[in-house]
């Protein structure tokens, strides 16, 4: 799987909208509290995008999964299909 198809499969433009929840999330709490611990802070954003992640490959192989068509199937609009990615090969990385 090419980095260009991977990106694509955990839908990372999705990650933008998780991102700024975050970052004014952190930045609300240091300028509150006038006190923020880094470390905490830096393994949620790391452990919600990583979830984040997770969840979009999981929709991605359902609507696979699901597919009443081929063409959709294998259409643009599903990375699945598309990319050449079998749910097999997704469970082995």
């Amino acid at each position: 799987m090419t980095l260009k198809t991977w990106l694509k499969f955990v839908e990372i433009q999705s990650l933008v909208a998780s991102a700024l929840p975050l970052i004014l999330g952190n930045l609300y709490a240091a300028n509150t509290y006038h006190h923020m611990n880094a470390v905490p802070a830096i393994v949620f954003v790391i452990v919600a995008f990583a979830l984040q992640m997770g969840v979009n490959v999981w929709n991605n192989l359902q609507d696979f999964k699901s597919a009443t068509s081929d063409e959709w199937k294998n259409g643009v609009n599903n990375i699945v299909g598309s990319g050449g990615i079998t749910p097999a090969k997704v469970g082995r990385r």
